[in-house]
Formats: C-alpha cells, structure tokens, sequence
C-alpha cells in the first residue's frame, strides 16, 4: 500500500507549520461528512471516536502535497469571504444540505497555512495540497466543493487566487451596527488586540487595546470591509449583502451545481434556510434588532461611508 493509499478517508485538521519541517496531524472521517456549521465540529466528534483515540496519524507536510499530486481532490466550486455575523455560515449550510457536495466551512488548517511564516511559493503549494485533501470526494458522487474562509482571510486573497485562479468569489457584508451588536453580545476571539498579527492588519496592538470595546471591534471591522471593498473594486470578489439572503444564495448555489431548473433541489434549500444556521436543531429567528446604544451608533457610525461604497459597488453589478 502506497503512503497515499494509506491516507485514503483521513483528513487534514491540523498543520503545525512552526515546525521545521511542518508537520500535519490527520483525522480518519472515513465516509463522514462535513454536515455541521463549522469543520472544527466535524473533526472534534470524529476525533472522539475509539479508533481515532487508538490510532493517531500524522505525516510530514511533503507528504500532503505528495498526495495532492497523486490523488487530487475535487476543484473548488467557489469561495466564501465575509465580515462574519453576516449569513456566511447560512450559505456554507445550504451548500451542505445539497447532494454532491462537500461544505468546507473556517477549517483550522487553512488558517494554519495562510499565516505561516514562510514563502508564498510554499504556502501555495501548501494551501493546494490542504484544499484538496479536504475536498477528496466522500461519496461517488461528489462533484461540487464550497469553501468558507475566516473574516479575516479576506487579507490573503491574492494568495487564495494564485493557488486557485479562476474559482469565483464572494465576500458578504452586514451593516456595521448589526455585526458590531453581534460581536459585542458574542465576540469572535479575532476582535481582541493582539490576536490579529499587526503586520497584516496595520493596526498597532497598543493603539488598539486604549481603545473602548466598540471601537476596538469596529476598527477590526473597518479594516476587514476595507479588504473586501479593495477587492471588489479591482474584480476579485461578487459583494453579497446579508439583506439579499437565503434568496441570493439559493439562486447562486443552485446555478453553481447546475440545478437552477430542479425544483425539488430549490425546496431543499429553502427548507434549509428556515433552521439557524449555526445551531441547526432550532427554527431559525433574525437577529435582535440592533442595541441604539450611543457607543454603537458612534463606532458604526464612522464605517457609513464604507458600507456606502460597498452598496453601491453591489449594485453597480446588479
């Protein structure tokens, strides 16, 4: 049995690209897919299982790419870039809920790859031979792979697109004070000084951590809108407003899998989009209106006019 052979129903969950050389550490899936809001979910119930208990696996990153070379994945169907608190994670589920499909949605280990410290040429071939052993097709007919990248990965696009030229790309954007009331109520750990490495971001930890709460985030938050506006002006992204949803991801999803003219796929979809999306057990209900508190309503306030110029870009294309 050849060493690609032996990787047959494993996945990639963890890359400790600080290593020298990087190592991975896989999953077995076996058949498993990848059904739940986040890739972490997945890989955490898998790896409670007894046979991943009795039988870690872990390769050295050469032989990920080997693999790749081999026995390539799946092409990625599209990309998903986002401002977070904003749907994604809806459309990522949607995606799930169709045949054919395999939903990829804020994997640690493609994280793990874009902010290695180490040449771009590497970290290409590193996110190429990652993508496609996360998009090894669980199914005989799997055609179709989706997948959902961190907020902040918007930052690495150009990198995305030289691994992966031609796969379409979507960034989806909220009003500022929804995201802002969203990630005050829960934050996401990237919003918090320091997590975030300044030399991508351009904001200094120290100027960050003096600032309130609301403007910390809604700094976070400017500079990931920044990002996507940057690219959706130079032709790299199609700007989806959280507004638009299910509808613009049902029609896109549907279009992407050739299946516009299937009705019962249509319901599929549909009927997904009714549960919430990060907790698919229960009915989905829209977000708590936003809090008006004079905080929010000051640090959203100084994004208006980027959230403007990504509205008008939106539907400059519509």
């Amino acid at each position: 049995m050849s060493a690609t052979d032996a990787l047959a129903g494993w996945v990639p969950y963890r890359v400790r690209a600080g290593e020298v050389p990087p190592r991975v550490d896989w999953c077995h899936l076996g058949a498993e897919r990848f059904t739940a809001p986040f890739f972490a979910l997945t890989i955490d119930a898998c790896l409670r299982k007894p046979f991943n208990q009795l039988f870690a696996h872990e390769t050295a990153i050469d032989a990920l790419v080997e693999a790749e070379r081999l026995r390539p994945g799946l092409a990625p169907t599209a990309f998903i870039f986002h401002c977070s608190r904003c749907g994604s994670t809806l459309y990522a589920q949607l995606a799930a809920a169709l045949p054919q499909t395999i939903a990829i949605s804020e994997a640690p280990p493609i994280d793990h790859v874009l902010s290695a410290a180490a040449p771009d040429a590497e970290r290409v071939d590193w996110l190429r031979a990652l993508v496609s052993a996360l998009a090894q097709p669980r199914r005989a007919d799997d055609r179709y792979v989706f997948v959902k990248f961190d907020a902040w990965h918007i930052a690495h696009l150009a990198l995305v697109q030289r691994a992966f030229p031609g796969v379409p790309c979507l960034f989806l954007y909220r009003d500022p004070a929804e995201v802002l009331a969203s990630q005050l109520r829960m934050p996401g750990m990237y919003m918090l000084p320091g997590v975030l490495d300044s030399r991508i971001t351009g904001i200094d930890v120290g100027t960050l951590s003096a600032l309130t709460r609301e403007d910390q985030y809604a700094r976070v938050l400017e500079w990931i809108l920044a990002a996507g506006l940057a690219q959706a002006e130079a032709g790299r992204v199609t700007l989806v407003n959280y507004t638009e949803l299910p509808g613009a991801a049902v029609r896109q999803l549907l279009e992407w899998c050739d299946l516009s003219d299937r009705d019962d796929m249509r319901r599929t979809l549909e009927h997904a989009a009714r549960f919430d999306a990060k907790t698919p057990s229960l009915p989905f209900s829209p977000s708590p209106a936003t809090i008006a508190t004079e905080a929010i309503r000051a640090a959203a306030g100084r994004l208006t006019e980027l959230y403007e110029r990504l509205e008008a870009r939106r539907r400059a294309r519509v």
